[in-house]
Parts: structure tokens; C-alpha cells; sequence
């Protein structure tokens, strides 16, 4: 792999979901194409009562900060802050690798307890989930046809899954932290083997 290759894509992605159903999804993200560097942040806050908020900002900001089960991000520019605490170790995988680049992804936190604050907002408590998507393949050059990527959490229990499908087909899925094979993942279910 090209040390600086011309194309390189950092995505970060968190989420919380507390027991009343408030929900929190952030994304953070900095891509670089030659001498074009774009940095992005997102934020979607859901209650019942107040319905669905978002922000963003194309502000640079530093990537979390991690120790051991430990997960922090702070962003000044959505004026959020948040923590997870691993409740199952971490899981990766090489998604692709090929002469053009690849997609390393990793999953720190498949399952955890969060608790996030956004502005002057009560914080939002409850199960969490945090992963980092590292890309040096440019999207239009990507062999892909299909892509179902997701996550359940429960209490006890977490699956993480991602099936590719196209003239390269990958499916990585992850139960509790352990990588089992699933006979079939569809819009409505995973069936494990």
C-alpha cells in the first residue's frame, strides 16, 4: 500500500439509545483526494417530544480519544460530548485489499453503555456503538453492487454485520465479539448458521 495514497477516507460513526427511545447518531469524517481535504461532522437527535434535530459542520475536530475499554469525543462545533464504555471488546476486519487500496474497518465498541450530551440538552444514556472505517479506495472505483451494513444491541447480546456484494463480495458478521457466518442477510433479517 502507497504510503500517502492520492485518496484516503476516515470515517467515524457513534450512536446511543436510551431505554425512552431518545437516540443519538454522530458522524465524524475526514476525507483527502490529492490536494482537496474536507472535514464533516454530523449530529441527529431524536425524543418523542421534540422530535428530530440535526447539525452539522464542516469544522475540523479531533478524533476520539481512546483507553483500554475507553471511548471520549468532544466536538466545540456541535457542541457535544460524549462517552463509551466498552461492554465487549473490540472487532475488525480487512474489507478489501487490492491493488487500488483498501477498507480497513474497526469496530471499538460492538456493544457499550454511552452517554452523550448535546448543547444544553439533557444527556442521553443508554447502549452504544462506536466504529472507525479507514478507505484508501476512491468510492467510484469500489467493486460493489449491494452493501447492508448494520447493528442490534441488547442488554445482553450484540450482532454486527456487513455484507458486500458485487464483482467482490465480502460478508463479515460478529456475535458478542466472535465472527460467525450468517446463511443469509436481507433487508429484514440475519440468519445465522
Amino acid at each position: 500500500m502507497t504510503r500517502n495514497p492520492p485518496f484516503a477516507l476516515s470515517k467515524w460513526y457513534f450512536d446511543c439509545v436510551a431505554e425512552d427511545g431518545r437516540t443519538f447518531i454522530t458522524y465524524l469524517a475526514k476525507l483527502r483526494w490529492k490536494s482537496l481535504s474536507i472535514h464533516y461532522q454530523s449530529l441527529l437527535l431524536h425524543s418523542a417530544s421534540e422530535g428530530t434535530q440535526t447539525r452539522f459542520s464542516l469544522r475540523s475536530a479531533p478524533p476520539p480519544s481512546v483507553s483500554g475499554p475507553a471511548l471520549l469525543w468532544k466536538s466545540s462545533p456541535l457542541r457535544l460530548e460524549g462517552t463509551w464504555n466498552a461492554l465487549e471488546p473490540p472487532v475488525r476486519a480487512t474489507i478489501l485489499e487490492s491493488d487500488v487500496g483498501t477498507i480497513e474497518w474497526h469496530c471499538l465498541q460492538p456493544r457499550a453503555t454511552a452517554s452523550v450530551r448535546a448543547g444544553k440538552a439533557a444527556a442521553i444514556c443508554g447502549l452504544g456503538y462506536a466504529e472507525h472505517l479507514c478507505m484508501t479506495i476512491p468510492p467510484w472505483r469500489l467493486p460493489l453492487k449491494e452493501l447492508r451494513w448494520g447493528r442490534f444491541l441488547s442488554a445482553t447480546d450484540s450482532l454486527v454485520w456487513i455484507d458486500w456484494r458485487g464483482p467482490y463480495s465480502k460478508q463479515v458478521v460478529f456475535l458478542n465479539g466472535v465472527e460467525v457466518q450468517a446463511e443469509s442477510i436481507t433487508e429484514q433479517q440475519v440468519v445465522l448458521k
